[in-house]
């Protein structure tokens, strides 16, 4: 803090009521000012709780050339960044995680490139290295180029679904950190720039789930939650480097539409399974009630959420999952087109899944058009440590380490291999083996 930023406290005036003046005041004076250099001159819109419109996507046509997001969804990122003129630039409330970004600029050239993203958040505005409580990045125009050439290539039926990022672990006792925060290409990384997603930020929230190392058969998983973006909490660093375990789930969210709560946030949990979902259900507001009336009326309280992904576990916990994992997801699946087809729904399935009982980890890529979701495994992990014998991080891993994920993790060539367009995964303890999914 600047002493030329402090000002005595009036008499008149209580701490509390000091205390949200500075922030309605400072706060947005530093967004606008400091973090997105407004000048004379310039167009300015603000993202807030209220307005004169719905959502800032409705001043397109305006050419703004300094967006403020006081909100940090990733819904109003992405209206933000679609909204923005070609040499605008969108100051947000959170920062970007560690990776390849600069601190304090662009790639290459030290100063913000044409269509930036400067990120900002008032009480963690700090100079010096960054961390996950100060991130202190730029996030530059490539990921913003990335994200309008990904925007515009959607069709009415993807802008319709929850486009997510996941990864799941099986192997020796891992911390967490090691593959959600710490690889080049990270799940939180990805949480603000995938590359391969059809939204490039997915900021509505995520979780975590993970079977303790030292469970017995039948454990149940711990769950951390949050509608906070994944590169901004400070418990989620917290928490990936203080546990380990041997087999965990991690989802970072782009909610398709309200509500973002931590209810709809993956993975789920019934007893002792897990599931997570990327994709969803095409039509959910039409097809919402067949589906529901489907299950099981003992499983029906527990579906917490609204999401179709959540609905859609638990009716594959109705068709027999816990007995028959492979059998139990694909009649579910069937059931879903089945009444997608009798509402008149094109191509009602969409998506990767994946499952766990807390042994085993089942992995699905499916749709119903046969145009699925990315979904990559790692390469056994003798192979990577032989071929990479100088790669610090592979030593991290033990020789039954891997992981199924939405992208790959890194760059390093041969280390993730795609799954087949209507396969499923099967992974544990002393097993990895892939076989044909719904290819009748």
């Amino acid at each position: 803090m600047k002493a030329c930023n402090l000002v005595k406290l009036p008499d008149e005036v209580s701490f509390e009521f000091g205390a949200m003046a500075t922030d309605a005041g400072l706060t947005a004076y530093h967004a606008i000012m400091a973090v997105g250099g407004a000048k004379a001159g310039m167009r300015v819109g603000v993202i807030g709780r209220a307005g004169v419109a719905d959502s800032i996507d409705a001043f397109t046509d305006k050419n703004l050339d300094l967006i403020v997001d006081y909100a940090g969804f990733g819904t109003t990122t992405a209206a933000a960044i679609e909204t923005l003129a070609e040499f605008g630039v969108r100051a947000g409330r959170n920062g970007p995680p560690r990776g390849d970004h600069q601190r304090g600029g662009c790639r290459g050239p030290g100063r913000r490139a044409p269509g930036s993203v400067a990120w900002w958040h008032p009480s963690l505005h700090t100079v010096g290295p960054p961390t996950a409580r100060h991130p202190g990045w730029v996030f530059t125009a490539s990921s913003v180029a990335s994200w309008q050439t990904n925007r515009r290539g959607l069709d009415a039926r993807e802008e319709a679904m929850e486009m997510c990022r996941w990864l799941a672990y099986s192997g020796e006792p891992l911390t967490p950190a090691t593959v959600v925060l710490d690889t080049p290409h990270s799940l939180v990384a990805q949480s603000l720039n995938s590359q391969l997603g059809k939204e490039t930020v997915n900021g509505d929230g995520f979780g975590l789930g993970w079977y303790p190392a030292e469970g017995q058969p039948q454990s149940k998983p711990w769950l951390f939650k949050s509608i906070e973006p994944a590169w901004y909490n400070e418990n989620l660093h917290e928490i990936t480097h203080a546990v380990k375990s041997p087999l965990f789930f991690a989802h970072v969210r782009a909610a398709s539409g309200p509500p973002i709560q931590d209810t709809n946030c993956h993975p789920f949990r019934y007893q002792n399974w897990m599931f997570m979902h990327n994709g969803g259900l095409r039509e959910w507001a039409r097809v919402r009630h067949d589906v529901m009336v489907s299950l099981d009326p003992e499983l029906y309280p527990r579906v917490l959420g609204t999401t179709d992904s959540e609905a859609l576990f638990f009716l594959a916990l109705t068709l027999g999952l816990q007995e028959d994992p492979i059998g139990a997801m694909g009649r579910a699946i069937r059931r879903i087109e089945e009444i997608g087809q009798r509402l008149g729904v094109e191509y009602p399935m969409q998506g990767s899944v994946a499952v766990s009982d807390g042994t085993s980890i089942w992995a699905f890529r499916y749709s119903t058009e046969h145009r699925s979701r990315t979904l990559f495994h790692s390469e056994d992990m003798r192979t990577l440590q032989e071929n990479f014998p100088d790669v610090e991080r592979l030593k991290q891993h033990g020789e039954n380490s891997r992981v199924i994920v939405s992208e790959p993790l890194s760059g390093l060539e041969g280390a993730f291999i795609e799954v087949p367009e209507s396969s499923a995964v099967i992974v544990d303890a002393n097993e990895f083996r892939q076989e044909p999914f719904l290819r009748d």
